[in-house]
């Protein structure tokens, strides 16, 4: 795949690593506000984290749609610094050798952690939804 990062991860975690994803992003720590950056993707029998504007350039092209996505450098980054703090967790393996020898220092980008016991402090804002999306019929 060409977006994401593979990692190789216990299936019984899975679900932790879900719901660590949604306390990692940006946001503000005074408003108590986070929008989670990446997900993960299970794709093939593999896992990938992906920033959340990978996932949707890779809805847009499998309906054969603009793929026109603005994926900064700084948007990889966070990615890549997401997925070594899962690394240093112990919540993932990373596969790719060129990451995997980054140190976590080496990332230079700021990624709003929230500890687990603060998470109900937060509100958590999506900005991509894993997943089937749900059409809303409006009648008149």
């Amino acid at each position: 795949m060409k977006y994401g990062v593979e990692v190789k991860l216990d299936k019984e975690k899975f679900l932790v690593v879900k719901e660590t994803l949604e306390r990692l992003g940006v946001g503000s720590k005074a408003r108590k506000v986070i929008s989670p950056s990446c997900y993960i993707l299970h794709k093939s029998g593999k896992y990938y984290i992906c920033h959340f504007k990978e996932l949707i350039k890779l809805d847009k092209e499998k309906r054969g749609k603009d793929t026109l996505v603005n994926i900064t450098e700084d948007d990889l980054l966070r990615r890549d610094k997401i997925v070594k703090y899962l690394e240093l967790w112990g919540l993932v393996e990373i596969v790719n050798p060129e990451l995997k020898e980054k140190s976590i220092d080496d990332i230079k980008i700021n990624v709003l952690i929230v500890p687990h016991s603060e998470k109900e402090l937060y509100t958590i804002k999506h900005k991509y939804n894993i997943g089937k999306q749900k059409i809303i019929k409006h009648t008149s």
